[in-house]
């Protein structure tokens, strides 16, 4: 008996793509998710705080490890031109 008028493949498909919706929509019913609103206010907050880089007094362990501060020029927000100011 065939219960649907598409071929097997396009039928899992579509029924793993509504299973993905219904859980989707219940996270966010579920109040763990962060809303839209809040995300971008979030996203905003990061770009508007003060960036604080620093050499470490040590070198970390196991990390990536500055010999000298910065350049306030590679901080630049296009990243084709900071990449050019750090190749020698």
């Amino acid at each position: 008996m065939r219960v649907s008028p598409l071929g097997v493949r396009p039928t899992i498909t579509v029924a793993v793509l509504v299973l993905a919706f219904c859980g989707v929509a219940l996270h966010t019913l579920g109040g763990q998710a962060l809303g839209p609103g809040r995300h971008l206010l979030a996203l905003v907050r990061y770009r508007l705080s003060p960036k604080l880089l620093t050499v470490p007094a040590t070198p970390a362990r196991g990390g990536l490890v500055l010999d000298s501060t910065p350049r306030p020029e590679a901080a630049s927000t296009d990243s084709a031109a900071a990449i050019e100011t750090l190749l020698p």
